[in-house]
């Protein structure tokens, strides 16, 4: 199970994120999100149907996501997608 850690300054958490093989990512909207989640979908090269198995959702979804149909997705479904391709999420507020 991972480990979440909370820091008390932003110098210490930059300093953790510098020394691991830990990347941060800022979006400024749903939109810019959802970009980033369809080019990493393309960058995997996981066929849709499995990628959307590991996920739990349907593969129109993937689709509809890589392709722009679906510009807005949930943020579940985004989540789950983020984690199917390997990532470990953290949202900060």
């Amino acid at each position: 199970m991972p480990q979440v850690i909370e820091f008390q300054n932003a110098r210490a958490q930059k300093a953790v994120l510098s020394k691991g093989n830990i990347r941060e990512y800022n979006f400024r909207d749903i939109y810019e999100l959802t970009a980033f989640v369809a080019g990493e979908i393309l960058t995997s090269k996981m066929k849709y149907s499995k990628l959307a198995d590991k996920a739990g959702i349907c593969p129109q979804t993937v689709s509809n996501i890589v392709h722009g149909v679906t510009r807005s997705p949930r943020a579940a479904t985004v989540l789950q997608l983020l984690k199917a391709l390997g990532f470990e999420v953290f949202v900060r507020g």
